[in-house]
Parts: C-alpha cells; sequence; structure tokens
C-alpha cells in the first residue's frame, strides 16, 4: 500500500510540474460571493502561474481585481464551457477592473480585456479604476489598436459600437471607489516601490468581506484594509534563499542587488505573519509569491509564515482556485 500511495504520488507531482494537472481547489462556502484566482504568479514566465488577477464575483456578477498576463484565458478556464464552474465570468460579462497600480505585470493584460470581449458580442465598455494615470493609461491603449477596431467594425461587420470603448477613473485618494447592490469597493493607500500612489481594495458583499493587497510592503493601509476580513488575498516574498544582506535597512544597502530589491518592494513572510496577526483575517491566501528557495518546494513560504508567529489558516493559492 505504501508503494502504491508513493507512485500514485509521484504521478501527480510529475503532472503537476509539467503544467498538465490542475491542483486547483474550491474551497468556497458561500452561493452569493466567489473569489476566484485568475492569476497567482509574478513577473516571472512561469507557465503555470498566470500573472497576478482576481476576480470576485457577486450574486453572478463579475469585479476583477489587476490584469495580468494571461487574464483572458484564465477567465475562459473558469467558466463551464472550458471546463469550469463559474458562468459569471463568460466573456459578455466582464465590464469592471480595479487596479492596485500600474506596474506592467498588474496591467498587460488589460488590452484583451477591453478588445476581445467585443469581438465576441459584449456591448458594454470596459470600465477600469485605479491610480492617477490610470485614465491615460486606457485612453492610449484604446488608441494603439485603432486600426484593429476599424477592421472589425468595417470589414468584418460587428454590429455594435461600444463593446471595443474603455474608460479609464483616476482614483486620486483612499476611500469609497465604487458601489453597487452587490459590492462597496473601497481603496487604501499602501507602499509599493516609488509610485506615488498604491491601493489595496477592501470588497463588501452582501455575506463576505475580502481585500486583495496588491504589491506591498507592511504598513498602515494594508493592515486597516484587512482588519477584520473574510478573505485576505495578500502577495508575499520568501526569505529563505535570498541575499538577504542590507535587509536590516529596508534593502537600501544596495539596491542593485535583486534581492534587496524586492525586499525592499515587496512584503515578506515575516512582514506578512506580523500583518495578518494584527488583521486577524479568517483566510490568508497567498498570490504573487516569489519563492527563492526553489519552485519545487513551494510549502517553504507556507512553513516560514508559520515560523514567524502566525497560526491562522493560510492557503498558498494555484490558478483557478476558488475561495
Amino acid at each position: 500500500m505504501r508503494i502504491f500511495k508513493s507512485i500514485i504520488f509521484l504521478i501527480i507531482f510529475i503532472f503537476s510540474i509539467s503544467g498538465n494537472f490542475s491542483l486547483a481547489e474550491d474551497y468556497s462556502d458561500s452561493d452569493i460571493t466567489k473569489v476566484v484566482m485568475l492569476g497567482s504568479g509574478n513577473p516571472f514566465p512561469d507557465p503555470k502561474r498566470s500573472g497576478p488577477s482576481v476576480a470576485i464575483v457577486v450574486n453572478g456578477v463579475p469585479y476583477l481585481f489587476d490584469a495580468g498576463a494571461g487574464v483572458w484565458q484564465a477567465t475562459g478556464a473558469a467558466t463551464p464551457k472550458y471546463g469550469g464552474t463559474i458562468k459569471a465570468l463568460e466573456s459578455g460579462n466582464i465590464s469592471k477592473v480595479f487596479i492596485t497600480h500600474l506596474h506592467s505585470d498588474h496591467v498587460v493584460g488589460l488590452p484583451s480585456l477591453i478588445l476581445l470581449p467585443w469581438a465576441l458580442g459584449r456591448e458594454a465598455p470596459l470600465e477600469v479604476w485605479g491610480p492617477p494615470g490610470t485614465e491615460h493609461m486606457i485612453k492610449h491603449l484604446v488608441e494603439a489598436y485603432r486600426e484593429d477596431v476599424g477592421s472589425r467594425k468595417y470589414g468584418l461587420g460587428q454590429d455594435n459600437d461600444t463593446g471595443w470603448r474603455a474608460i479609464g477613473h483616476n482614483v486620486p485618494k483612499a476611500g469609497l471607489v465604487y458601489q453597487d447592490e452587490n459590492v462597496k469597493i473601497e481603496a487604501y493607500r499602501t507602499l509599493h516601490t516609488t509610485w506615488p500612489i498604491t491601493y489595496a481594495y477592501r470588497v463588501t458583499t452582501p455575506d463576505k468581506v475580502v481585500t486583495i493587497s496588491g504589491d506591498t510592503v507592511k504598513n498602515k493601509g494594508i493592515i486597516e484594509a484587512s482588519r477584520g476580513t473574510d478573505i485576505l488575498v495578500h502577495e508575499v516574498v520568501t526569505i529563505e534563499g535570498q541575499d538577504t544582506a542590507g535587509w536590516a535597512n529596508g534593502g537600501k544597502e544596495d539596491r542593485h542587488n535583486f534581492g534587496n530589491i524586492i525586499g525592499f518592494y515587496h512584503a515578506n513572510t515575516k512582514d506578512l505573519a506580523e500583518i495578518a496577526n494584527e488583521a486577524k483575517p479568517k483566510l490568508l491566501v497567498l498570490y504573487h509569491v516569489q519563492n527563492y528557495t526553489s519552485p519545487l518546494r513551494p510549502e517553504v513560504t507556507v512553513e516560514e509564515i508559520k515560523k514567524y508567529g502566525y497560526d491562522g489558516k493560510v492557503i498558498l493559492s494555484q490558478d483557478q482556485d476558488i475561495y
């Protein structure tokens, strides 16, 4: 029996690292609110993890947070047509995106969300909220695809003139960003690199409170955004395996050293343990994980968080997980 179990584990492991076996799970306990991990990855080209993006689906209406590489395919993978369970993420329903910050790995998927749903019949423009600079970026993304839009409108007979459009909304300060019958979405200031304004979002639904961290170091804003939340989706960097010389000074001793740059700009496992201990989320979900020990030992991230004193429930996310 022990040999049989070992063989099964080996088969699962081989398929998982080859990208041909999905480890995604449905952890959700609500029929009203579903949190879908569209992309758990980071800027590195990991073929098993799309760029950072999270969908919160409330009463069948999707709200997306960030739009990393592969987000369009990830929305499809979540739908019944491609083996998923979230019908709400079908292309015609995607019309609202909230951006934590404008680093390319968090927004590079936006053109696909603007244009491809229209090609499949979406009529509503895509609306995008984010820090100052969002309106400018959206305006010029649409302009960049002028020839494509013209070809589809006049050459392929696309019958609506609205679905290709996009509206950018600058969010100049923390506070209420958006509200409807399903959600209240509030922005909290965070700290990430040299960006003057970056946000975490706190989303209140009829039965859940969900916080999306974006990229941030430990700071008052992310703690307040996360306080008492049902689900905290937070980025993290492992300490083990890094060259951490200079971290005692926030990485300032050598900001050209890549390990120090990461430590200066992102929450490490010790920081996140402290954030979670103060905020006390019911569930901590890790995404945008940067693991410098080994991609073949992902469990080190959770181990480190536990080592630094957090004993709450932690899940290392996979693409297509549902919470």
